[in-house]
């Protein structure tokens, strides 16, 4: 995230000290002679639009037009900087550090170059080079927003909150009607969870800016997610409600006047493809964002705009979704996340092996893909394979160990195939850790009690799962944990309760080797059953 952020950020700053147009203003000619005065001013020019390439995309030109800058002129540190910028883009950033400390060197007090060099060895993880950078930036510039706003991100991320605090309330003392040092305080506050002085700033700085996105964004998102505690939640959701609508608004407003801003447009559609608007109806906004895609599309097709185009389009436009998502993979093949999102897309549609395609393919680039994963393991509990599950069940539980779901699901399986029981029982325990008392999950693992033959373990879990309802299920283990037991009467008592919710309940226990039936269909296909 911080990449995305900070390099936007970086790329949105006009080293040359000013668009093309009034670029003349702002070259000091040296005070030599006329033609050295025509050749800097000639060097400013050509950096001038090689940044203005660099912004449009066309790298080739900025490289260029920023080598004939430079042969113009050896010593023009805006030059390095637009270079540095460049090469940045192109990912070459031990080649952009180098233009950088040159231009430094020309130019000691220029608060740019430190800014750019904090990003680059941010986007090398390198936060300690970057927090020096950028301090030296934010000295340079005081009144430099994104330098102030850098350095307060990198002392948090270093974790000194005290520090990242106090120059986070200096900045914003000094300059109060900065959207950007109200943004960075708000962030300070909601990282130490007191939201109540974050949406408090939030307000001041939304009266303040109206029309300011982002802060409006932040407000909205602290009140729906109820993040105060000086109002309802009821009450807070509903303040939120209109202030989304302002947000798409502004957006809006920001394409009507730059109608050719593929970002803006971008951002409009993917606003309205959430119905964040509580004023207008869902189906209305999104028929916005298909049309909004349509115009980002004309302008600069992208795969991600494609995915996004594919996403908000009606149910019943099936081949308008693939024609979107084949358009994707066309500019990106190699992309994991299309091939995920196709292969969701067939299993919404209900084409499970065009799904299983893909998404064996997306594991075959990633094997870490936890989306990806999740989505076999069901499309494997249709086709009856059991070990696929297992196995992909098994490696999700380490890929997101904090999820209690994918470790009840592997108990589950190994428990009703009577397999690896205590591999099972450990399962259901570490879900049971993360959601205590849950009753799906002491369902399972009353199952696991109950092929061990442990029946006093196994009625307590099925007395915990049956807590609030019975059900079939949960009757007939109880019932045969209990004849276990020797407790004849209430053993029969779940059996008879059992059937009479579910006439098929001993086969499907015979599927889980349990019971008089489960040598006749040893072989069949288990059989899943009804659970909570």
């Amino acid at each position: 995230m911080w990449k995305r952020i900070l390099w936007s950020s970086a790329a949105g700053i006009v080293l040359v000290g000013a668009p093309v147009s009034g670029l003349a203003a702002q070259v000091k000619p040296p005070a030599a002679t006329s033609q050295k005065v025509d050749k800097a001013a000639a060097a400013q020019a050509h950096a001038a639009q090689a940044y203005e390439l660099f912004q449009a995309g066309k790298m080739d030109q900025a490289r260029v037009e920023v080598e004939k800058a430079l042969k113009m002129n050896p010593r023009s540190s805006v030059a390095y900087s637009v270079r540095a910028m460049i090469r940045m883009g192109g990912e070459d950033l031990d080649g952009a550090l180098t233009d950088l400390k040159t231009a430094q060197g020309i130019s000691p007090g220029d608060s740019h170059n430190y800014f750019l060099m904090a990003v680059i060895y941010m986007q090398r993880e390198d936060l300690p080079r970057a927090l020096t950078a950028a301090n030296t930036a934010a000295d340079l510039a005081p009144d430099d927003a994104m330098a102030q706003a850098l350095r307060v991100v990198l002392l948090g991320a270093t974790g000194d909150m005290a520090k990242a605090e106090e120059k986070a309330l200096a900045w914003y003392a000094a300059q109060p009607n900065s959207p950007e040092a109200a943004g960075a305080l708000m962030g300070i506050y909601e990282s130490t969870n007191r939201y109540d002085k974050a949406i408090e700033t939030a307000r001041i700085a939304v009266a303040r800016h109206p029309d300011n996105v982002g802060l409006i964004d932040s407000l909205a998102d602290y009140l729906t997610g109820c993040k105060g505690t000086a109002t309802s939640c009821a009450a807070q959701r509903t303040e939120a409600g209109p202030l989304y609508g302002k947000a798409i608004a502004a957006v809006r407003a920001a394409v009507t006047q730059q109608p050719g801003n593929v970002e803006f447009l971008d951002d409009l559609g993917q606003r309205l493809t959430d119905c964040k608007d509580t004023a207008v109806p869902c189906a209305t906004q999104r028929a916005e964002a298909l049309e909004v895609f349509g115009k980002a599309i004309a302008l600069a097709p992208t795969a991600d705009l494609y995915v996004r185009r594919s996403q908000v389009r009606p149910q019943a436009d099936r081949d308008g979704k693939f024609a979107d998502l084949d358009a994707a993979l066309a500019l990106e093949p190699k992309s994991e996340f299309i091939v995920v999102t196709r292969g969701a897309t067939y299993y919404n549609y209900k084409e499970y092996d065009k799904a299983l395609v893909d998404i064996n393919a997306a594991v075959a680039m990633d094997p870490e893909d936890d989306e990806a994963l999740s989505l076999r393991v069901r499309l494997y509990e249709r086709d009856g394979n059991v070990d696929g599950q297992i196995k992909d069940l098994d490696l999700l539980t380490t890929l997101v160990p904090d999820k209690a779901e994918y470790f009840n699901s592997a108990c589950w399986l190994r428990a009703t195939r009577k397999q690896e029981l205590d591999k099972a029982l450990e399962q259901c325990n570490a879900a049971l850790k993360l959601k205590p008392g849950d009753r799906t999950m002491s369902d399972s693992r009353a199952m696991v009690y109950l092929q061990m033959g442990k029946w006093d373990e196994a009625i307590a879990d099925y007395d915990v799962a049956m807590a609030e309802n019975t059900y079939a299920i949960g009757l007939y283990g109880r019932g045969v944990a209990r004849l276990g037991k020797g407790l004849k009467k209430e053993g029969k008592a779940d059996l008879k309760a059992a059937r009479k919710m579910d006439k098929t309940i001993e086969t499907t226990f015979a599927g889980y080797g349990i019971g008089e039936k489960a040598k006749k269909v040893k072989d069949k296909k288990m059989k899943a059953g009804k659970r909570l």
